[in-house]
């Protein structure tokens, strides 16, 4: 017995023999076949890895976000006032124009959205597009807030038309790559819910920022230099527009894309019918109808403050503290969609923007400090409606994963962004084609100026088109059925597949070891009675 147990201890193999067969090459094809395992796109939750973010990478995710989300709401809240009452271009000129860059920007946020889907470089999918974007968008910004030196109304169109657009498409470039960047960053879904909202947080801000300092900036210079205020303020933003992008390429990194590994993405036209899902297409409808009714209201105040009300001294105030209740509302939103169904939350924000569109309708400007309620009321549905509708875009990207198993958020967010720009034009377009019919000119700076039909028209477009739009939102969201439980990230999915197929083997091990255990006393109890 002592023979054979010596000659089980002794090694099949020894360390000489191991060192000949390694030169000879033995072992060649099998580290091979270990090393394709190893980064095989198919296995890689092998891993079993989830990426965790910490707050300093979602909050230079985040910020990345400052320069596209002040741009937009700047041009929001200012753009007909500046043609108007700066440039002089007529209400008739800035439609066509706010609608002709709008179907250029159609083109791009598609195109765009594809493109970045099959980048390829060492810096990831999404960040190179963050450098491409950042300088040309800050240049562009600045010249469409100068005074075309030419007087005719061919002129102006064709002046702020081109630079329009160049922001529209660059604005793209930015804006697309850094919503497809969060799903890149993190492979669990809660992450990717906090990083949505720490971006509309930075979002809010940013549009705070943007506009408060925006009008502050033209405070300072007064009435009498509005076009020396827009000068100076589009230098400012301009310069400052250039490094919140180049702040998120540094600090974020690709790394749940590297996770993922390449995979052959569908054709164009392919992409497209995929996304036309039922959820997809029922979250864009009620997407599309609350955002009209929040940017008829967020265009249209500056000049409903001003000649409605007869208060235009007031009106940056009334912005500032709109735009203040939206981002103290975003995390409390963030927090209760979790709890609560998606679906629900944004039936509450709706709630909350259709009474004060509705309070609107019939304010005078006799009892014009009730305005400050009635907007932080509407801010607070903002916020819901905002951060529930990225949430459930995040949720259909997922669901769209499981039925195709591609991962496609360029394509997505890129419809999706361009849903948000297509309100946002749509508001400004028909506020101004509708105050071109009612009478409306340039030199008319109060109430007393305008016609009555002004007047309606301007009531109209923040109370009764608004309460339209934020109860036809509701007909679409009630088809949007995905449930949290079904549209659950596949990486968590896989991942607690994972832990529970371990737990499974250390239960049979343990099982195992106790059978062992329990054979290896029976043959001593043997041995013994032996």
């Amino acid at each position: 017995m002592s023979e054979i147990k010596k000659q089980l201890d002794e090694p099949l193999l020894n360390e000489d023999d191991i060192e000949q067969m390694e030169k000879e090459g033995a072992f060649d094809n099998e580290k091979d076949d270990m090393i394709e395992e190893d980064f095989d796109s198919d296995n890689v939750f092998n891993n079993n890895r989830k990426i965790i973010l910490d707050s300093k990478t979602r909050m230079a995710y985040a910020v990345g976000d400052f320069s596209a989300s002040a741009i937009i709401s700047i041009l929001l809240y200012y753009l007909l006032p500046f043609f108007f009452g700066v440039a002089g271009v007529h209400p008739f000129t800035a439609a066509l124009i706010l609608f002709l860059a709008r179907a250029w920007d159609a083109i791009t946020d598609l195109i765009i959205g594809r493109l970045s889907d099959l980048t390829n470089t060492k810096y990831g999918r999404r960040r190179p597009w963050l450098l491409l974007g950042t300088i040309p968008l800050a240049a562009s910004y600045f010249f469409l807030w100068q005074v075309f030196p030419f007087g005719d109304e061919f002129g102006k169109f064709a002046y702020y038309l081109f630079w329009l657009i160049l922001i529209q498409t660059f604005f793209t470039c930015l804006s697309v790559p850094h919503f497809a960047l969060g799903p890149e960053m993190t492979n669990v879904h809660t992450e990717q819910i906090k990083l949505t909202s720490y971006k509309l947080v930075v979002y809010i801000l940013g549009s705070l920022i943007g506009v408060g300092g925006q009008g502050l900036i033209l405070q300072f210079f007064g009435e009498d230099n509005r076009r020396l205020g827009y000068f100076f303020a589009a230098l400012i933003f301009g310069f400052i527009f250039i490094f919140p992008p180049l702040i998120t390429f540094y600090y974020c990194k690709e790394e749940a894309g590297d996770l993922r590994g390449k995979k052959n993405q569908p054709s164009f036209s392919d992409g497209l019918k995929l996304t036309m899902n039922r959820p997809f297409i029922s979250l864009c409808l009620a997407f599309l109808f609350s955002l009209l009714g929040i940017q008829f209201i967020q265009s249209n105040i500056y000049l409903y403050v001003q000649y409605v009300l007869d208060n235009e001294n007031e009106v940056i105030f009334v912005i500032i503290v709109l735009q203040i209740s939206t981002a103290i509302f975003i995390p409390i939103w963030g927090a209760l969609s979790i709890r609560i169904s998606k679906q629900m939350t944004f039936v509450i924000g709706i709630i909350f923007c259709t009474v004060p569109a509705g309070c609107f309708i019939i304010l005078f400007e006799s009892i014009f400090y009730a305005v400050y309620p009635i907007v932080i009321f509407f801010g607070i549905g903002v916020a819901a409606v905002t951060i529930t509708s990225f949430s459930m875009l995040a949720e259909v990207i997922d669901y769209d994963e499981k039925q195709t198993s591609f991962r496609r958020e360029g394509v997505y967010f890129g419809l999706f962004i361009f849903v948000q720009k297509l309100a946002s034009s749509i508001g400004l377009a028909l506020a101004s084609f509708l105050l071109g019919i009612a009478g409306f000119e340039t030199d008319q700076t109060d109430k007393d100026d305008v016609s009555l039909g002004v007047l309606i028209v301007l009531r109209c477009t923040v109370g009764v088109l608004p309460v339209l739009f934020f109860i036809l939102s509701l007909i679409p969201i009630y088809f949007y059925n995905i449930s949290n439980k079904s549209t659950k990230s596949r990486y968590e999915v896989e991942l607690s597949e994972f832990d529970t197929n371990i737990d499974i083997d250390e239960t049979n091990n343990n099982n195992n070891d106790n059978n062992i255990n329990k054979s290896n006393k029976i043959d001593d109890t043997s041995l013994l009675d032996e």
